[in-house]
C-alpha cells in the first residue's frame, strides 16, 4: 500500500495533501489493507463534475476519487499491469509504460512513407460511458483467479456517483478520471486489437481513437467492416460522424496532429486550444510571476509534443516573455531575434515582465536591447527598484549617473522615435565614462534623424503612457 501511495503522490506532482503525518499515514494504510484482505472494503461514492470535451464541445463527466480510493485503485493497477501488459499488442499506444502518442505519430508517418496512403480514421462512440460491465468482468476473470479482486473492481465499476447535488447508480461504463480506468480500457479493447492485427491490417489505436492504413481504398472499406463487427461483439459502435476513408494527400487528424504525405503538424483544434489556454492563464487573478511560470510550463509541454512554436506571434507581453524564455533556453537565437522584432507596441506589459525580458536579452549578450527593456520597466513604474538595480549591475554606475540614465531610458521608452533623446543619453553615457554605450546611443540618434524623425523631445510626457 505504501508503494501505491507513493505513486499517487508522484502523479500529483508532489502537491497531493493529506491530513496524515508519517506515523498516522502508515496506520491508515494498514487499516485499508486489512479491509481489502477481509473483503470488507467498500469504495466511496465518486464525486463528478461536468466539462465540455475539447474536440466536440459535448459534455462529459469527470470523476474525482477520494484519498483512499486513489490508493486502492493504484494498488489494483500495480496488480493488473504485469498480468495484462505482456498480452497487449504493439498497435496499442495509450496508457502504457514505454509507449506514447509521439511514438504512435511516428508510426503513422512510417506507414504513409511505405506507401500505405489510404487511411481509415474513426473512434468509438462514447466509449468510456458504454463499456459493458459483464463483458469486462468476464475478460478479467479469464486472467484473475482471486474473487476478491474481481469483486473489488466490480464495486468500483458500480460505485454511486455524486454530481449536481444528487446521487446516481452506474450500470455501464468506466469513469473518466479513475486511476484504474486506463488499464481497464486497454483490457476491454484487446479483442478489437487482436482481430485487426490478425486481419493483416496496418492498424493503430490510441485509447478510443483508431486509424488503419493500406494501399487501396477497397482495403479500407473491408477494414471498416471488420472494425464494426469487432466492436459489435464488445457491445460498442463506431462514431459515424468521425469516421472517414480518405487518401493521405487530403490530410487527416489523429492524436492532435494533422498528417498528410508531407509529414505532420498541429491540428487546427490543437492550435485553437493553445490560444484558449493562453487566454485562461492571462485571466487568472494571480501575480505576473505565477502567470509567467504557468504560461511557460504550458507552452513547453505544447512544444515538446507538437514541435517548435517559432511560428507563433505573441499576443501580449506575458506570452512574449514566455516564448523568449523558451527560445533562449533552447539556444534558438534566430527565434529570439524574431520575437524581438515583434515586440513593438505590445500590450499587457508591466515593470516585472520587462525586467524578466531584460534578463533574457542580457543572457544573449544583447546589452542595448536589455537597457531599452529596463527603460520600459521604468516607464511602467518609475520607482521600480529591480530595474534600477539591474541597470547599476549592467553599467557599473550609481548615484547621479544612474538616476540620469534611468530617467533618460524611461523617456525613450515612452517616446522611442525622438532622436534628441538619444543625443542626450549619449552625453550622459560620455560623462559616466561609458563610451561604447555613448557611441551606440549616438548612432541611434543619427539613424532616427536620417529617417526624418523629430530632434526635439516633447515636454510633459506621461510616464504611465501605454507602450
Amino acid at each position: 500500500m505504501k508503494t501505491s501511495w507513493e505513486k499517487v503522490k508522484a502523479k500529483s506532482g508532489g502537491e497531493f495533501e493529506t491530513p496524515y503525518n508519517e506515523t498516522t499515514l502508515e496506520n491508515y494504510l494498514l487499516e485499508i489493507l486489512d479491509e481489502l484482505k477481509s473483503g470488507s472494503y467498500k469504495p466511496d461514492p465518486v464525486r463528478q463534475y461536468i466539462r465540455a470535451r475539447n474536440d466536440t464541445g459535448k459534455e462529459q463527466k469527470i470523476s474525482i476519487l477520494t484519498f483512499r480510493d486513489k490508493i486502492v485503485q493504484q494498488a489494483l493497477v500495480n496488480l493488473l499491469n504485469p498480468l495484462f501488459e505482456p498480452e497487449f499488442l504493439d498497435c496499442s499506444y495509450a496508457y502504457r509504460r514505454g509507449r506514447s502518442a509521439l511514438m504512435a505519430a511516428d508510426k503513422v508517418q512510417e506507414y504513409i512513407r511505405c506507401g500505405n496512403v489510404w487511411v481509415l480514421e474513426t473512434d468509438i462512440a462514447s466509449f468510456f460511458e458504454s463499456v459493458d460491465h459483464n463483458v469486462l468482468i468476464e475478460q478479467l476473470q479469464n486472467k484473475i483467479d482471486d474473487s476478491r479482486i474481481i469483486e473489488l473492481i466490480a464495486a468500483y465499476l458500480t460505485a454511486p456517483q455524486f454530481c449536481a447535488m444528487s446521487f446516481s447508480s452506474t450500470e455501464e461504463g468506466i469513469s473518466i478520471g479513475g486511476i484504474i480506468s486506463p488499464v481497464l480500457s486497454n483490457i476491454y479493447l484487446q479483442p478489437l486489437d487482436r482481430e485487426m492485427v490478425q486481419g493483416g491490417y496496418q492498424y493503430l489505436r490510441y485509447s478510443d481513437d483508431l486509424v488503419v492504413f493500406g494501399s487501396q481504398k477497397e482495403e479500407m472499406q473491408q477494414a471498416l467492416h471488420l472494425v464494426k463487427t469487432s466492436l459489435k461483439k464488445l457491445l460498442l459502435n463506431i462514431n459515424k460522424f468521425k469516421t472517414a476513408i480518405r487518401h493521405a494527400s487530403e490530410g487527416f487528424v489523429f492524436i492532435g496532429f494533422r498528417f498528410d504525405e508531407n509529414g505532420r503538424g498541429p491540428a487546427v483544434k490543437a492550435i485553437d486550444a493553445l490560444y484558449q489556454n493562453i487566454a485562461v492563464i492571462g485571466q487568472r487573478n494571480s501575480d505576473s510571476t505565477s502567470k509567467l511560470k504557468e504560461m511557460e510550463m504550458m507552452l513547453l509541454g505544447w512544444q515538446n509534443y507538437y514541435g517548435t512554436l517559432n511560428w507563433m506571434v505573441p499576443s501580449d507581453y506575458p506570452v512574449l516573455v514566455a516564448l523568449v524564455r523558451l527560445a533562449v533556453s533552447g539556444g534558438n537565437k534566430c527565434w529570439a531575434e524574431k520575437l524581438l522584432a515583434q515586440q513593438s507596441n505590445m500590450l499587457g506589459g508591466n515593470a516585472e515582465l520587462c525586467c524578466y525580458l531584460a534578463q533574457e536579452w542580457l543572457s544573449l549578450g544583447w546589452v542595448e536591447e536589455a537597457l531599452a527593456e529596463l527603460g520600459r520597466a521604468l516607464a511602467f513604474d518609475s520607482h521600480c527598484q529591480a530595474a534600477k538595480l539591474e541597470l547599476a549591475k549592467v553599467l557599473a554606475v550609481s548615484g547621479k549617473s544612474l538616476e540620469q540614465i534611468a530617467d533618460q531610458l524611461m523617456l525613450l521608452a515612452i517616446e522611442p522615435q525622438y532622436s534628441a533623446g538619444y543625443y542626450v543619453l549619449s552625453e550622459i553615457f560620455l560623462e559616466a565614462g561609458l563610451y561604447k554605450h555613448a557611441q551606440s546611443a549616438h548612432a541611434q540618434a543619427v539613424s532616427l534623424e536620417s529617417k526624418g524623425k523629430p530632434t526635439i523631445v516633447r515636454a510633459h510626457l506621461p510616464c504611465n503612457r501605454r507602450i
